[in-house]
């Protein structure tokens, strides 16, 4: 995969129903809110530009956690998402860097591990024990593609 380009984003005016919708979605420290927004549609409908958009819009506020675009152009595996997921959230937040350490020196071979486990070792050794201040937001665009 690859990561998130300002200038792949949308031009002026496109969607900007929907991105508002979605900034406010990212910016909800509500526990009403869900954690995931999904955005889905047919294959070259415009949802790759409105990933590079809503990436660039969380960089600007610092709270872009992690991108990843995978590219059907491009041979793209699936066995790196969630460790190109923890590089970037480590280098976002050292908080993040310290509890994936303690958890791999647990796991060393946490890469050759399914991503179901990889899924769970995240969520058990790193994310339930963080104390967040606001939402960090991760973009994934063209998981289908992998």
């Amino acid at each position: 995969g690859r990561s998130w380009n300002k200038l792949d984003g949308c031009l002026e005016g496109y969607q900007d129903q929907l991105l508002s919708e979605i900034y406010h979605w990212g910016s909800s420290c509500s526990d009403q809110v869900p954690n995931i927004f999904l955005l889905l549609g047919p294959s070259n409908c415009g949802k790759s530009p409105i990933a590079h958009t809503v990436a660039n819009f969380f960089h600007e506020q610092g709270r872009l956690g992690a991108t990843i675009f995978f590219d059907s152009r491009k041979s793209s595996s699936c066995e790196n998402f969630f460790p190109s997921i923890i590089r970037e959230l480590c280098r976002y937040d050292p908080a993040i860097y310290e509890k994936v350490m303690v958890g791999l020196r647990k796991n060393p071979k946490f890469k050759n591990e399914s991503l179901l486990r990889q899924f769970d070792f995240l969520h058990a050794q790193v994310f339930s024990s963080l104390t967040m201040v606001g939402p960090t937001i991760i973009v994934v665009d063209g998981l289908d593609k992998c």
